[in-house]
């Protein structure tokens, strides 16, 4: 009867240890996935990125499950752990993000300079009207982007984020400077290749 009880103690132990760290997981996954290119588009359907980051974050799980914390005591501590996850995934979806940005400033600028800047086109990543050159840029910059299978790279880079940002490590200093730093680049970017 003892060792009946112990086993089912374990074992509730372990499913909710393994429900936290499907969850911490899932917290930078689903956060990045809201940014990607292509699958982070307003068109894209929300329960559509909700599944593909769920079974992500799945896969990656025992992967990551190293680098998880234990189980805070206290429930203010574990969403305190979550917002934090939230906002490193953000971080690294809008890194990703920023790329892109510096093909918007290309296109548009390349618009502007051949007297193309009143040729609009419907962009169906933003919803909106935009420059036809600048709107050709990011579907093609978007179609290389899988077709050349970077998409693995940011798997492997989300791997990586959790070597490079432990869970429950949040830094706003540094990621206020990456952010500024890649903005500032990708203008750049965009400024030469225009």
């Amino acid at each position: 009867f003892y060792l009946k009880d112990c086993i089912k103690l374990n074992s509730e132990e372990y499913s909710i240890n393994k429900l936290f760290d499907i969850l911490m997981t899932f917290s930078r996954v689903g956060s990045i996935f809201m940014f990607l290119p292509g699958i982070g588009e307003s068109k894209v359907n929300s329960r559509v990125r909700l599944i593909l980051s769920l079974f992500l974050s799945a896969i990656l799980m025992p992967l990551v499950v190293d680098y998880m914390p234990t189980i805070p005591n206290h429930p203010i501590m574990t969403l305190l752990y979550l917002c934090k996850e939230i906002s490193i995934g953000i971080f690294f979806g809008l890194m990703i993000k920023i790329i892109f940005l510096s093909l918007q400033i290309a296109g548009t600028l390349i618009s502007m300079q051949s007297s193309l800047g009143s040729a609009m086109v419907f962009d169906p990543h933003q919803r909106n009207d935009n420059l036809i050159l600048t709107n050709l840029y990011t579907i093609t910059a978007t179609t290389l982007y899988y077709s050349a299978f970077l998409d693995h790279h940011v798997i492997e880079g989300i791997i990586e984020s959790y070597r490079t940002i432990q869970p429950g490590d949040f830094m706003i200093n540094d990621i206020v400077e990456s952010l500024y730093i890649g903005i500032s680049k990708s203008m750049l970017i965009g400024f030469k290749m225009s």
